[in-house]
């Protein structure tokens, strides 16, 4: 599992775009990736329909199992 940032589709100064971080898991290749500190521009269902396999859109309450 990785947990990493994706604030926008946008890039950020301080954050992770949605580009930078799918490029980035793309490269390590988790078998599981979870994006966080979304924005309110990012749709949480378009988002999870749209992202390739074993990889998911993070929700406030979210828990998992490890």
């Amino acid at each position: 599992l990785w947990i990493v940032d994706a604030l926008r589709e946008r890039e950020h100064p301080t954050h992770a775009s949605l580009s930078e971080a799918l490029a980035w898991i793309a490269r390590v290749k988790p078998e599981r990736a979870l994006l966080t500190h979304l924005s309110e521009e990012m749709d949480y269902e378009t988002l999870r329909t749209r992202l390739p396999a074993g990889i998911e859109p993070a929700y406030d309450g979210l828990t998992i199992t490890l």
